[in-house]
Parts: structure tokens; sequence; C-alpha cells
């Protein structure tokens, strides 16, 4: 992953439970907090997506993945050219992940272009342009708000997006350093499969001013009761603004 990039990791779906269960199921992890900290601080408007997003030929991010405390490799985030892809000027980045398993390493590509106030993206298979969810809106949403929601139906597999400003002016010490005024995102993904709960995906994200994405937490809780634990954590960079 969902992070200035994010990667996700891919995960084996889960066996189907009755629709009950996956009712009740998902009206509990609905209501959890997941040991997270409440929603707080003043909101820091200041800063722009822009800001947040800092993208420009050079750019690189390198950020470290660990699953369950146990790291599994690292991933290089870095914007390699500019270029037109479907009638916008756009920035190319590239994203490298190096697993310890060298036989799951791989890549791939995302585009990326600047709006006056958001940034726009897309990946080679798509036909069309799409803002980033998680900054519309975006300084003038509170903590708090809900930004976005999204539902789409794939055949019978549904998902439920929800971002949520979490706070606009935290502070997180990753091992790439300490960094202040920082922009958190909550974001909630509910899987279904036939109308039966698959997986709830909870992602806390970390942008910097002027850095971009420097630290994620993501939990997965899945339908069968197993879950795991995700940590992406920003260990160098090079940004010119």
């Amino acid at each position: 992953m969902k992070t200035l990039l994010k990667c996700y990791s891919f995960r084996q779906i889960s066996s189907w439970r009755k629709t009950l269960f996956s009712f009740l199921l998902l009206s509990y992890f609905i209501g959890c907090n997941f040991n997270e900290s409440s929603p707080s601080g003043p909101s820091n408007n200041d800063v722009t997506a822009l800001d947040l997003l800092p993208v420009a030929v050079g750019n690189r991010w390198c950020v470290e993945g660990s699953q369950n405390g146990v790291v599994q490799g690292y991933e290089t985030r870095e914007v390699i050219k500019d270029t037109l892809v479907n009638g916008r000027q756009c920035f190319e980045v590239q994203f490298t992940w190096d697993n310890i398993n060298p036989e799951r390493s791989f890549g791939h590509t995302w585009f990326y272009s600047l709006g006056d106030s958001n940034i726009f993206r897309m990946k080679p298979s798509w036909q069309s342009w799409s803002e980033f969810p998680e900054f519309k809106n975006f300084p003038n949403a509170l903590i708090g708000d809900t930004i976005h929601i999204e539902e789409y139906n794939d055949a019978d597999y549904m998902a439920r997006r929800i971002y949520t400003v979490y706070d606009k002016n935290a502070s997180k010490n990753v091992k790439a350093g300490l960094f202040n005024n920082c922009y958190v995102i909550k974001y909630d993904f509910i899987y279904t499969n036939f109308g039966e709960l698959d997986r709830h995906e909870v992602y806390i994200d970390y942008y910097a001013p002027d850095v971009g994405f420097i630290w994620e937490k993501d939990s997965c809780y899945y339908s069968n009761g197993e879950s795991e634990i995700w940590i992406w954590d920003l260990i160098e960079y090079d940004v010119n603004l």
C-alpha cells in the first residue's frame, strides 16, 4: 500500500461464513477503534494537499514493510520522469518492492498529475484520471469529518471505502526522523463476497508537509477470526520541492 504513496499487500480471500455471522461481525468491526487513540489536536489549515504530495522528477522514498512485527522487505518509490497520459501532463512514479524472499519481489507504476488543489492519479490499466479521495476538500475538512465514501460492485464482490480526517497537526517519529504538522487519514475498507463479510482493513496513514507519506499501520481482520498487521515506515527520502 492504500503512501506520499502507499502499497497494499496481497492477501488470500477467506472462506465464506453464514450471513448472520457476517452481519454481526461487520457490526462489531465498525464499532471498534482497534486500539488507536481518538482523533485529536488542533486543525492546521496552512498546508495544502500539494504540500503533502511533493511530486517532482528525482524525488525518492524508501519504506520498510513489516508484517506482525517481522520485517518483510523494502519498497522504493521514485518519480522517474514527466510525461503526457490521456491529455494530462503528469509524473510517472515507479514502485519497486524488494522482499527478503527474492521470489516475491515485484514492481508497478502509477501516474500522478497536479491539479489546482489536489493530485490526480491513474494506473496504466485505467481509462481515466481520479482524484486522491483522501485529500478531497483538504485543507477545509475538519478533524473527524468523513471526506469520501466509495462503493462499487464487481460481480458479487463489493468494497465499501470510508476516508476520515483523523488529525491535521500530528507529530510522528519514524525511522527517517521526527515530523510535525502531519496530516493523518483513517481508512476503513470493508469487503463482502456474495453478501457475506470477507474482511475489514483499517489503515492509519501519516503525511508530512514537503515530505509526503511517512508511516502507515495496516490492520486486516478476516471473517474467520484471523488478523494481521503491517507497518510501513519511511527510512530515507530525497525530496526536491
